[in-house]
């Protein structure tokens, strides 16, 4: 309860202090009670955003559900490496996630501005410095992943398992860096069904299955069954870059959609 009662009091509070910087602040931004009032007109363009991306996030988050209670079933050990290693990909995932957010708002402005130029030269850097964060990252963890866990766990089963899923698992932060930002670019260009689209089809064909399988088929070790997610971010990657050769080569991305 004291959790949930300091999240909702530090929500509160960032609303408050966003409306008082307004309000004092020459921001040319004026926020007045009219504007709270539902527009249906605009909720509609919001809704066909942001519905999509919304279901997006809600399918990995069920994913995550999925593979916990696969590493649930495996015994207490397993289950507690795979909740560390969970809680510490969030953590590590958070340059190429914030890159996602990155890509939507500079591209929105540059295509607004009718520079699709600039705007697939913001794609291109974004896909850059993610790939390279996971890049270094992954070669991080490989060398200090036993080290990293055990600041957290101290059983020496749990660090074993936890470095094995860590291992093979931290490679998702090569390939999801680059779905997150052409989700963020189709997003911006009003077209988040792909984003939707992809990490559905990654979720059902192969980062739940896949770690169902990989589980029962290896049971003394994590290792395998932390391949999965990174195997879904390569689909979700292949999916991504063929649609924005298609789209591209059609011009959708030289103007800012109505």
């Amino acid at each position: 309860m004291g959790a949930a009662l300091g999240t909702v009091t530090a929500q509160t509070a960032s609303v408050a202090l966003a409306l008082v910087w307004l309000k004092s602040r020459r921001t040319n931004i004026h926020v007045k009670r009219s504007d709270l009032r539902p527009q249906p007109e605009v909720l509609g363009s919001i809704l066909k955003i942001g519905v999509p991306v919304a279901v997006q996030d809600g399918c990995i988050q069920v994913a995550f559900m999925f593979i916990t209670v696969i590493a649930n079933h495996r015994g207490l050990v397993d289950a507690a490496a795979v909740g560390l290693v969970e809680k510490m990909i969030s953590f590590l995932f958070i340059v190429p996630s914030s890159m996602g957010a990155t890509v939507s708002a500079l591209t929105a402005q540059n295509a607004g501005a009718g520079k699709g130029d600039r705007a697939r030269q913001v794609l291109k850097d974004a896909m850059t410095i993610s790939v390279v964060y996971g890049c270094l990252i992954t070669v991080l963890m490989w060398l200090v992943a036993p080290a990293f866990i055990g600041f957290f766990a101290k059983d020496a089963a749990v660090v074993a398992a936890g470095t094995g899923y860590m291992h093979s698992y931290i490679f998702d932060a090569i390939f999801a860096g680059i779905h997150i930002c052409f989700s963020g670019f189709f997003a911006a260009y009003g077209k988040s069904y792909i984003g939707f689209a992809h990490n559905v089809l990654a979720v059902a064909l192969i980062r739940v299955p896949g770690a169902w399988l990989l589980s029962n088929a290896y049971s003394d070790t994590l290792f395998p069954m932390g391949i999965a997610s990174p195997c879904g971010s390569i689909l979700s990657a292949v999916i991504c870059v063929v649609a924005f050769t298609v789209l591209n080569r059609r011009g959708a991305f030289d103007k800012l959609a109505a």
